[in-house]
Formats: C-alpha cells, structure tokens, sequence
C-alpha cells in the first residue's frame, strides 16, 4: 500500500515538474529529426531620462549600452551616522563606483568591553535597498575586538539597478544586527 502511494506521488511528481517546461517544436518537423537551438536576440540595455529622486525610468528612451549606462553611474555621500546605540556606530563615508560596482565604505566602531558581529544584508534579517528597491548585495559580516574601528566595504552590482530602471543613487536603506560573539543578539 505504502508503496503504491509513494509511486503515484512520485508520478504526480514528474507531471507536476513537466508541465512547468515550455519546448517550442517547429511545425513542419520531421519524426526523428534534432532541433538546434538558435540565438534569441534581444534589445540592447536602454537608457532612459530619470526623476532626480527616484532614479527611475520614464518613457521614450534612446539606446546606449550597459557600459554607457555604469558610466554614468555618480554620486557622493556626506558623513552619515547611520547607527549610534549602546557604545556601538556605524557611519557611512563614502560612496565610490568602479568596474560596474558601487562600493559604500562604512566605519564600525566597537567602543564596548566584548567582541562583537557586525552584520547587514543577511537574507534572515537585514536586506538592503537602493531607491526603495530590495537588493540581494550589500552583505557584510565582520568581527570587529573590543575597542576597535574597522572601515568595511558594502558592495552594490550596477546590474542589478539597472534591471530595476535605476540610473542614479539617490537613497540606500540597509539595516544591521550586531551581536555577540556567541551569536546572542546585542542591538
């Protein structure tokens, strides 16, 4: 019985999967013929005008390439304290791009008596934005010793914004979760 069971939900299961496959069979095929699959073009990346605060895309838009869109990627920040609570900060210092990456620099000071775990971007509990769009990059994790101050890099891939229609940076959102070094949470 058990296994009569198991076979027809293991079949359920292969239908199930199967039918989430989409093949496109030429009409005029012939029984044992192969099928090669062609190249899909498609559109180049596109540059479009932007909201100054949003960053994003409006209708009508002329074509330039990806590299052309990274080019124009600029912004600076002012110093920013983005976490002052219980002896422990965070301040954003600069804002710098390369090789198709905006790299946020952030210092992080532990003026407690403990080492503690500096962590943002962790799919678990603090996902980052740029523009109000949720970002899978940013991540971090440092140990940083009682007493000290690390200056960390937060890391931002162009391409991904650009597939959001963002062109220039006017807001990132990040949160962080410090904690002990026995993984208990500290602020």
């Amino acid at each position: 019985m058990k296994r009569a069971l198991l076979a027809v939900l293991a079949a359920l299961l292969c239908l199930s999967l199967a039918s989430c496959i989409t093949i496109n069979i030429p009409s005029n095929m012939v029984p044992g013929e192969t099928v090669t699959q062609q190249p899909v073009e498609t559109d180049p990346v596109t540059e479009a005008p932007t909201d100054d605060t949003t960053g994003s895309q409006t209708p009508d838009q002329p074509q330039v390439s990806y590299t052309d869109i990274v080019k124009g990627f600029d912004a600076t920040i002012e110093e920013t304290v983005l976490l002052d609570d219980r002896d422990v900060k965070v301040t954003a210092t600069d804002l710098r791009f390369e090789d198709g990456t905006a790299y946020l620099t952030v210092k992080a000071e532990n003026n407690t008596d403990m080492k503690l775990i500096f962590i943002a971007g962790s799919s678990y509990y603090n996902l980052n934005s740029i523009n109000g769009y949720m970002v899978g990059n940013g991540y971090l994790y440092e140990k940083i010793e009682a007493g000290e101050s690390k200056d960390l890099e937060m890391e931002f891939g162009m391409g991904e914004m650009i597939a959001y229609g963002i062109r220039n940076i006017a807001e990132i959102g990040t949160g962080f979760l410090i904690e002990e070094e026995d993984l208990t949470r500290y602020i």
